[in-house]
């Protein structure tokens, strides 16, 4: 294989690899599982629900949201709602 069939293997893999990425994140219950589970982590024990549904994409439904930090607790018994991303120029 030659380098220019390397670098554009590389240049075309790398794009595709990110947007199934960014799919799997937005569009599935485990991809809202794996966020949620990295933002927990990132905030320890200060951080936590009963339960996720839906997809970050559509529908998502967090129920039981605790968050406590120093004195202040907020506790959310169940939120819903989508998040959208718009990446077209037009």
């Amino acid at each position: 294989m030659t380098l220019r069939r390397a670098l554009l293997l590389v240049l075309v893999a790398i794009p595709l690899l990110l947007a199934a990425v960014w799919w799997w994140t937005m569009h599935t219950t485990a991809g809202a599982h794996f966020v949620w589970d990295r933002v927990a982590g990132a905030l320890g024990d200060r951080l936590s629900v009963e339960s996720i549904a839906g997809t970050i994409g559509s529908d998502l439904e967090i129920t039981g949201f605790r968050y406590r930090s120093g004195g202040v607790t907020v506790d959310v018994g169940r939120f819903s709602g989508t998040v959208g991303f718009d990446v077209r120029p037009f």
